[in-house]
């Protein structure tokens, strides 16, 4: 896969986007980055695709793309659950020099006294919100501790709207989700036919159904039949 880093003004001209800042101000974060990577592959592969609302040329004047290789928090975020400081995620890696100019830009930006908060996967994306605070290291750490469900909670609904929200954004970015046969074999499952119905329908095998029906939840990492058509639905797949 072609590295890539888009930047997309669309993610930062939504109502999504002025509810979510207004709820961060409120809890005491200002200035933010939201960063989104396509995660169809092995979850240790950090060759990925990634939309960011970065100013364009923010990161690619540094690193020609490779953004794995020099922003310390992108590591992180694809193999980390919890919210950290910015701190917590550069002592994490042996920042060199150009990781350390990115730092500089991240200063300039705003964000980089601030919060990291890795984003579960939503069809196949991992994405990160980083934002900014102006208190100390330490009244950070112990403030994480006392809002962090509640940052959380607010962080993934965000997440969730503004990926659906832009999912051409995103969906450009990756391969096809399901093949011809397990886009026919959901459709079906989203009209009410039951898998006899759908094995039938197609002139397969109820055990080539259950196959199909497995393979569509591992694609959209779904865990049961239902959520995988809801995503297939909110991501316009069928």
């Amino acid at each position: 896969m072609q590295l890539t880093t888009t930047h997309s003004n669309d993610l930062c001209d939504s109502v999504v986007l002025e509810n979510f800042q207004n709820e961060m101000e409120s809890l005491g974060f200002g200035r933010w980055i939201f960063s989104a990577a396509s995660h169809l592959h092995k979850p240790n592969d950090l060759n990925v695709a990634r939309v960011s609302s970065y100013p364009k040329g923010f990161v690619e004047n540094y690193n020609s793309s490779q953004f794995y290789e020099v922003d310390p928090s992108t590591p992180y975020w694809l193999s980390h659950h919890k919210a950290a400081s910015y701190r917590k995620v550069r002592s994490s890696v042996a920042l060199s020099v150009r990781q350390k100019q990115l730092m500089d830009l991240n200063r300039d930006f705003g964000v980089n006294k601030g919060i990291v908060i890795p984003l579960q996967n939503v069809l196949g994306f991992k994405s990160m919100a980083a934002l900014s605070f102006d208190g100390s290291i330490s009244e950070l750490n112990s403030y994480i501790e006392n809002v962090g469900d509640e940052l959380f909670s607010l962080s993934m609904a965000f997440n969730r709207n503004i990926l659906s929200r832009h999912r051409s954004i995103f969906l450009n970015h990756t391969k096809s989700l399901l093949t011809p046969k397990q886009t026919k074999v959901i459709t079906l499952i989203a009209q009410g036919l039951q898998t006899k119905q759908v094995a039938d329908r197609l002139a397969i095998s109820i055990n080539a159904v259950d196959k199909h029906i497995a393979n569509i939840k591992t694609s959209l990492l779904a865990t049961t039949t239902a959520s995988a058509v809801a995503l297939a639905v909110q991501w316009e797949l069928i």
